[in-house]
Parts: structure tokens; sequence; C-alpha cells
């Protein structure tokens, strides 16, 4: 409350550009303290993304004597381009006093999509491309996925889980 004064109105805003990684899951963390408040309790703190609200924080009744953290799933707008993040405080005229929203140890955390494709190109070693050559991928259970070459040598496995040890092998008549 920078006016000092619950009869005044007032807003305020923060905010950052941000950029998740696509197929991230993205969880935006902070801390909130309301550490005091004014009847008739209206002022409202809200967190959106690129003008999305994604969470609403109202003026409680009695004031919080510690920060509490606050969580926000942002997974939604993992896109790999830059969004703007803001943080919007906004007090209606005609409390009876002032209130007072403590921010701190704004984050957000990301897990990398939990799965990827792997592609590459077979070629002889003259570095001609090898078609109808056959690729074996093999996960740690021992279970096999196999790809045909192209006219290209190109070949390509999706949907392949991340964080593994895989064995590729390739072979060919020629």
């Amino acid at each position: 409350d920078g006016t000092g004064n619950g009869a005044a109105a007032e807003s305020g805003t923060v905010q950052q550009l941000v950029t998740i990684q696509p197929g991230s899951t993205a969880t935006l963390i902070y801390y909130l303290r309301i550490a005091g408040v004014a009847a008739p309790s209206s002022s409202v703190l809200t967190v959106s993304i690129d003008g999305t609200v994604v969470q609403t924080i109202n003026e409680p009744a009695a004031g919080e004597a510690g920060y509490t953290q606050r969580t926000v799933d942002i997974s939604a707008f993992a896109s790999g381009s830059p969004r703007m993040l803001s943080f919007s405080y906004n007090r209606p005229g005609g409390a009876t006093s002032s209130d007072n929203f403590l921010m701190d140890d704004v984050s957000i955390n990301t897990t990398p999509a939990a799965v990827a494709t792997v592609s590459g190109r077979v070629t002889t070693p003259a570095g001609l491309n090898l078609r109808n050559a056959v690729v074996v991928l093999t996960d740690p259970q021992g279970v096999r996925l196999t790809a045909t070459t192209s006219s290209f040598g190109v070949f390509s496995f999706a949907n392949i889980q991340t964080g593994q040890s895989y064995l590729i092998g390739v072979s060919s008549k020629r």
C-alpha cells in the first residue's frame, strides 16, 4: 500500500518476460504474505501470463503471520516464445485503513518433456546415403524398435523416453 490511506484506490503491476522451453512442465513458485488487511477486505492480487489470469489471491479477513508458498502450473505457456509474467495488485477506494501484500522469492521450475525423437542419416564409408538400411534402437529393458532408412538414408524414432541409455545398430545388404 503505497498511498498510506485506504480511502484512496491503488493499483500496481510488476512484470517480466519469461521463456519456457516447449513441451516442458513448468511451475511458478512464489512466497506471499498479506501482512495487513483493511475492511472491507476487497484488495486482489492477480497473476497472469500474456494477459491470461492464472491465479487470483483475494485479501483475507485477517492478516497472515508469515509467508506462504504459492504455486501455479504454467505448463500451458511452454512454447519457447517470450511470455509476459505479471503480478497485478488492485485495491478499490473506500477501505478503512491500509493493507499490505508482500511478495518474495519468485521462480519458475521446469522439467523437460519426457519424450524425444531420435533421428539421423545412414551413409556409406564414402559418404553416400544408404537407403533401405534397417536401424534398430534397443532400450535398457531389451525392447527393440526398427526403422528403415529412406532413399536419402534418413531414419526416425518418435516418442522415445528421455533419461535412459539406448543401443543403436544398423544393418544393410550393402
